[in-house]
């Protein structure tokens, strides 16, 4: 695997270059040539009985594919050069923002690298399940929405005004998505555990519902470290990441005592807590007024007030089998549509203004 780390490192540059130039299509279509290329190589070598070299090789040629492929797009030209003033300015960047991605996944497998320990291994294997479901599909779509900030905040760095206005937008847009997301997951818990874990696994649905809450909050870490690095506050981004660590250690111990549910408590709301101080630390370093982000917290949280008590009747309204889970979901997907499309000002009035119009124009186009 280490083979890896190299290639790894010269595809960032690729990919780095790529996105600043807004060629997102460009390095999707990569990732999509290198997915399935290596899918088929590490699905054939399994069914020739190759085991985990089959993962293996998976692994090693989409950083193959991957690196080859960015080079020829982005026709990087590699060369030797020493520039003391350009080595020095790329290590007080990238220094401090290595040391807090370090911290980052140290902080994100506290509790799977204290559970064996605390409650045993058959606890870790079932806390996981639900965990990595959930944040498998919020981080794909946070890492979507941070590739697509990053170079537009950066070109901004030296306009407040601008920076103001970007982060009311983006915190109030992507508040509104991952709310929606966070109750989509908690009112259809219990469809998704059969579908995805089986029957076996419905005990899992408070731990599932748990990380689904969590959501809420994950887009507004993600934009917050996003703004961090694009002002180059690298360093303040470390330190939030070494606190985070310490408190998440302490939650996960503290809520040990309770089982698998306590620890899931402590976890998410150790990772709403740090969220909450992130985004408030850089509302204040761009001058945006507290007041004004609690109000655009509220305002995107705005359509709950109509979609809980709609989720709570239909989680009433149908039996707890498969076919009433789906139900369930079909009548959910009506509500949201009802709600988002029929009643936009439900929804809110910088929804309306702002956003409906132009969902609109694209349902009209198909």
């Amino acid at each position: 695997m280490s083979i890896t780390l190299l290639l790894n490192c010269m595809t960032s540059v690729n990919i780095s270059i790529m996105y600043r130039r807004l060629q997102f299509l460009r390095v999707g279509v990569i990732n999509l040539i290198s997915l399935l290329l290596t899918s088929v190589i590490a699905v054939t070598m399994a069914y020739l009985g190759m085991g985990y070299y089959a993962i293996l090789a998976k692994a090693i040629l989409v950083a193959v594919f991957t690196c080859a492929l960015s080079s020829l797009y982005c026709k990087t030209r590699y060369g030797l050069t020493l520039d003391r003033e350009s080595i020095n300015s790329i290590f007080r960047f990238s220094g401090w923002l290595m040391a807090s991605v370090v911290f980052r996944n140290i902080a994100q497998q506290v509790d799977r690298l204290l559970m064996p320990k605390l409650l045993g291994v058959a606890q870790l294997g079932a806390y996981n399940r639900p965990k990595d479901f959930v944040n498998t599909i919020s981080s794909k779509l946070n890492n979507i929405f941070d590739t697509a900030l990053f170079p537009v905040l950066s070109s901004l760095q030296d306009n407040k005004n601008s920076l103001k206005n970007a982060f009311e937008k983006s915190f109030y847009l992507l508040n509104l998505f991952s709310s929606l997301l966070s109750l989509g997951f908690i009112v259809n818990s219990e469809l998704i555990i059969r579908l995805f874990f089986g029957v076996d696994w419905l005990h899992l649905q408070s731990v599932l519902c748990l990380f689904a809450l969590s959501i809420l909050f994950n887009v507004d870490g993600r934009l917050a470290d996003c703004y961090l690095r694009s002002l180059a506050m690298t360093k303040q981004q470390f330190y939030f990441r070494v606190v985070e660590t310490v408190m998440k250690v302490l939650c996960v111990v503290i809520g040990s005592y309770w089982g698998m549910v306590g620890v899931a408590i402590a976890v998410v709301l150790a990772d709403i807590a740090m969220k909450i101080v992130k985004t408030g630390y850089v509302a204040w370093k761009i001058d945006y007024c507290m007041a004004s982000l609690i109000r655009t917290f509220l305002h995107s949280w705005k359509f709950l007030l109509v979609m809980v008590p709609c989720g709570i009747l239909i989680l009433q309204l149908f039996p707890h089998n498969l076919l009433g889970n789906i139900l369930a979901l079909l009548l959910f997907l009506i509500a949201v549509a009802v709600l988002f499309l029929r009643f936009p000002i439900m929804v809110g009035r910088q929804y309306k203004e702002e956003v409906f119009q132009k969902v609109l124009k694209t349902i009209h186009k198909r």
